[in-house]
């Protein structure tokens, strides 16, 4: 299935994904070529990256945080179906 990213949601791929090779995860994730380990693997990294820096001090997602929940909810939609 094929998955349409926003330019805000490759950048966040790119930062989280902190690897030379981003651009090709990101064509992946467009073209629905990746495996269910590998939107595993993206979506444990996001979650990370939720964690870390999509919280505020009351535990609630601020706004980087929305941006990751909605980006995980694209990477993995083809396990969804």
């Amino acid at each position: 299935m094929k998955q349409k990213l926003t330019e805000r949601q490759k950048t966040i791929l790119t930062c989280v994904l902190n690897e030379k090779d981003a651009s090709l995860w990101i064509a992946a994730i467009q073209a629905g070529n990746l495996s269910f380990e590998q939107i595993e693997e993206a979506c444990d990294l996001l979650s990370g990256a939720f964690h870390m820096n999509g919280i505020d001090e009351n535990f609630e997602p601020n706004d980087y945080g929305k941006e990751i929940e909605a980006l995980i909810d694209v990477v993995n939609r083809p396990r969804l179906k």
